[in-house]
């Protein structure tokens, strides 16, 4: 159907210029005043804070913050009246009253006080106020009244930006933990918080950089850590409050949404519910990995990461469009201090999702023979998902912690799925059934000892249990990789396949850290440690005829019974030096890596191996706002231990894949230089960075293609790899208008095996996006983003070529008091310029909501996919095919919603 609301990518950069255009025009009435601020002896004071207020009240606070020269800069309203306040910590306060007709420069003087700090922090709360790693806003200056969560408060803060999902950061730099009071919320995740926590409990929100929760491990532990800290207003302490949300629509809609939270000095519990079936997730894939990354220091195995992006919960978690998701989601955190220096810390989160999902794709096979599959397939899914963790943590003053730690993980799937494949080879169908489980009991312990200002030992152990299984059922219609599957025909013509699968992993870690404090300029840290892992895995592929026997696999080369052990142990030294603003810290960790593996009860290896790894980490930091960071390393990955196993296994209908029992560590080399910088006074963020990553020696896939069939074989390969990346972003700030601009390009060459050949290929992912957002005191405000991606693959047998505009808009209202309207529209416009194939979807999104200030009820309808789209278009490009997929979405949604404030 053609898209009437389609807007060709050309006219929306006319569009973008006609809005900047026409904002520039309608700030033309402000001018600017700026200046300096200086001590008595002239010697600049930087973060100082500078704000206006107009004496007729009608609209808000206008602030600044002076750079590291003591300049600042406000827009302040032609024939205005303001009293201008000049405050910093440890000076007299200046009071100025002025009215501009053209811009002005005026520079201030401060004189030092004569009261003591004690005074000074008494009777001074400002706006803004910073220090070397902490930035305090008291939220009352920036806010209007309208906002209804933290999310809104967090987007009015300058310096802090909010995204769709909830993620936050602060001068560009990403938070990794979210508290408030002092006390993490749940697990630290930021967007639970983000999106619940009301706006009207918030008094100040406080941004810790380079964060450390034991306080003398501060600077030496060199954390990056971003950590948010939210303080409550005193009227929302010792009683509970927050929200409820009740909401019914057409087509047995519905949303239940409790919010209930409690803080004393000594005691937080939070609770969060949310059941509904409108498609919206409480609990994400990110959500998922941040659980399982957990907050050690030592221990965490970031090349796990990918690992568990691609497992079972991973993947229930992360489908964004379907046809239906019914979700029922309920978290608790309780926080509660003993005396004597002890705290418990508890959280259950529980998620169950119903979701059915159906989708379409072509795809086009870049080999010899290139040839179009066309794919269907039709999935419906219950999953039950249970996160636990308890906490106990000890510690005193200034001398010891020792944190322990418990985190259960269980979760269960019963997936059913409809697939349907068209080829010029052949037809079928597969309709399978797959049940799942997995089950993890991981304790934990943490040793903190500061034995004198010059020696503090780190000590952390963990124990993990994990049992995976899986029991599958596949019907098909026609055999599947005839001649290497021994599929039997029957008279009923299909063809069951029954997979059972079993991988049960134990696994302890010890990781120890000493940090010797030579002198103010020079730290020594070595460090010690091992990881050992026991890993049973088997799989069994078997053919369950129409009498109910069974024709087993085995004896032609598949099913696998498999049992290793692999060692990592390390011992390392890091040296850190300062000079100046440079900091130096080289490195050195050797690893000796120990495995061995059986298959079938008899012996596949037993093979050790000894691995340097240099590292080295240059910082340069002229300022407080400026840091410039040069970071090279060495890095080791050892394989998934079921990699080793060697027979085949069935993992679709057209795919078969067999492990290696020769697999050893991956090797490659990552240098990467970064510079960052903010200046408060503008709001002006930019961030840029470059970085190579060079593989020495790692696992591929070695694919054998035959149709739409695939077996794949993994190999230990010293082929070479290369891969580049640039990014850039930049934001500032225009008359309480933010201009973003974000880049990114991916630069990368490799070799891949196919079909016994050495294919060389090179790959180029260019994208590019430029964002305005309006942040007036008094709506409407409004953001526009137009992005563009382009994604090409070329190699000695393919080019291919794909591009993307999304462009987006949304917009806000606030109308007679107590009315506020919202609205979001996307844009997608898709091009295969192999092909010359184009086409584009849409959405829009809309709510309108009224409340009073004096009352605690207010009433939303909200109304999504509003013009009913029924498909998403989306493109993935590989090296042997491209695809292009239609996935089908939710029909429009109204839903009318009650929400009663506690």
């Amino acid at each position: 159907m053609k898209n009437y609301m389609f807007i060709h990518p050309k006219r929306q950069v006319a569009i973008l210029l006609a809005v900047f255009l026409f904002l520039n025009f309608a700030a033309s009435q402000k001018m600017i005043f700026k200046g300096l601020v200086t001590d008595s002896l002239f010697n600049p004071i930087e973060n100082t804070t500078i704000y206006s207020t107009p004496l007729d009240h009608e609209g808000g606070l206008l602030f600044s913050i002076s750079d590291i020269d003591g300049s600042y800069k406000l827009n302040l309203s032609k024939h205005k009246s303001y009293v201008i306040t000049i405050s910093h910590l440890g000076y007299d306060e200046i009071k100025d009253t002025l009215s501009l007709k053209s811009d002005l420069v005026k520079n201030y003087v401060l004189r030092e006080s004569s009261e003591t700090l004690d005074e000074i922090i008494l009777r001074k709360k400002l706006a803004v106020s910073v220090k070397k790693d902490t930035i305090t806003y008291r939220t009352d200056q920036f806010i209007d009244g309208t906002e209804r969560k933290l999310r809104d408060v967090l987007k009015k803060l300058p310096g802090l930006d909010v995204d769709r999902e909830g993620n936050v950061t602060v001068n560009g730099k990403d938070v990794t933990r979210l508290m408030v009071d002092g006390k993490d919320f749940f697990n630290g995740d930021e967007k639970l918080g983000v999106n619940n926590i009301p706006a009207d409990a918030i008094d100040e929100v406080v941004a810790l950089d380079n964060y450390s929760k034991i306080p003398w491990l501060k600077g030496l532990t060199d954390s990056d850590e971003l950590a948010l800290n939210i303080k409550l207003k005193d009227g929302k302490r010792n009683f509970v409050f927050g929200d409820v949300t009740v909401g019914s629509g057409v087509e047995d809609r519905y949303k239940i949404n409790p919010l209930l939270f409690y803080y004393s000095p000594k005691t937080a519990v939070n609770f969060i519910g949310d059941f509904n079936n409108n498609g919206i997730r409480s609990f994400t894939t990110s959500d998922y990995l941040n659980f399982e990354m957990g907050n050690s220091t030592l221990l965490n195995d970031y090349s796990k990461i990918g690992e568990t992006l691609n497992d079972e919960v991973a993947s229930s978690l992360s489908t964004t469009d379907f046809q239906e998701l019914k979700t029922l989601f309920g978290a608790l955190n309780l926080n509660h201090d003993f005396k004597s220096g002890l705290n418990l810390t508890a959280y259950s989160i529980n998620n169950s999702n119903s979701q059915k999902t159906k989708d379409e794709s072509s795809i086009n096979y870049l080999i010899e023979d290139d040839f179009i599959e066309n794919r269907s397939n039709d999935s419906d899914q219950d999953a039950i998902f249970t996160a636990n963790t308890v906490k106990l943590n000890y510690t005193t003053s200034n001398d010891l912690d020792i944190l322990g730690r418990i985190d259960f993980k269980d979760f269960s799937s019963d997936l059913k799925r409809n697939l349907l494949s068209t080829s010029p080879q052949t037809n079928q169908f597969n309709n399978s059934m797959k049940e799942t489980t997995d089950f993890t009991f991981s304790p934990q312990l943490n040793f903190n000892k500061r034995f004198n200002s010059k020696h503090i030992s780190t000590l952390e152990t963990s124990f993990k249990v994990e049992d995976r299984s899986y029991i599958g059922i596949n019907l098909f219609d026609q055999p599947i990789f005839s001649g290497i599957v021994p599929l039997i025909a029957q008279g009923s013509g299909i063809f069951n396949v029954n997979q059972l699968s079993n991988r049960k992993t134990t696994e302890f870690k010890l990781g120890i850290k000493h940090y010797y404090v030579i002198n103010s300029t020079t730290h020594l840290y070595p460090l010690a440690g091992f990881n050992i892992t026991n890993t049973n895995f088997t799989n069994t592929d078997s053919q369950v005829l129409d009498d109910g026997t069974v024709n087993s696999f085995q004896d032609d080369g598949f099913n696998n019974d498999l049992s290793s052990n692999i060692g990592d142990y390390y011992l390392g030294l890091q040296l850190k030096k300062k000079y100046g603003n440079y900091i130096f810290k080289p490195g050195l960790v050797a690893r000796l890596y120990k495995w061995n593996a059986r298959q079938l009860e008899n012996d596949l290896n037993s093979t050790s191996k000894f691995v340097p790894l240099p590292e080295l980490l240059v910082e340069y930091e002229p300022s407080n706002s400026k840091k410039l960071r040069f970071k090279y390393q060495m890095n080791s990955r050892f394989a998934n231990p079921i990699n080793f196993a060697n027979r085949l296994r069935i993992n679709s209908f057209n795919q078969i894949s067999r492990g290696n029992e020769n697999l050893e560590n991956s090797l490659y080399h990552n240098f990467s230089l970064g510079y960052q910088s903010y200046k408060l006074l503008q709001g002006t963020v930019f961030n840029a960075s470059i970085s190579y990553n060079r593989l020495i020696e790692g696992i591929r896939n070695g694919t054998a293609i035959q149709g739409v069939n695939q077996i794949r074989t993994l190999i230990q390969t010293d082929l070479p790899e290369n891969t580049y990346n640039g990014r850039l972003n930049y934001s500032t700030y225009l008359w309480n208008i933010k201009w973003s601009y974000k880049g990114n390009i991916n630069l990368s060459d490799y070799k891949r095996i196919v079909n016994e050949s050495i294919l060389d290929y090179r790959s180029t992912l260019i994208s590019n996006s430029i964002e305005v957002e309006t942040r007036f005191k008094k709506s409407p405000n409004f953001e526009i983003e137009i992005g563009h991606q382009s994604n090409n693959l070329e190699g000695s047998n393919i080019s291919n070529n794909f591009e993307n505009w999304i462009s987006r808009g949304s917009m806000d209202i606030n109308f007679l008091k107590s009315f506020l309207f919202t609205a979001d529209y996307e844009l997608n416009y898709f091009t295969n310029n192999s092909t010359g194939q184009s086409n584009d979807f849409n959405t829009l999104n809309t709510s309108l909501e009224y409340w009073k200030e004096s009352s605690a009820w207010s009433f939303k309808l909200d109304a999504t996919n509003l013009l009913n789209n029924e498909i998403k278009l989306s493109s993935n490009l590989s090296q042997f095919q491209a695809s292009e997929n239609r996935v089908f979405v939710q029909p429009r949604i109204l839903l009318f919603s009650v929400i009663y404030k506690l």
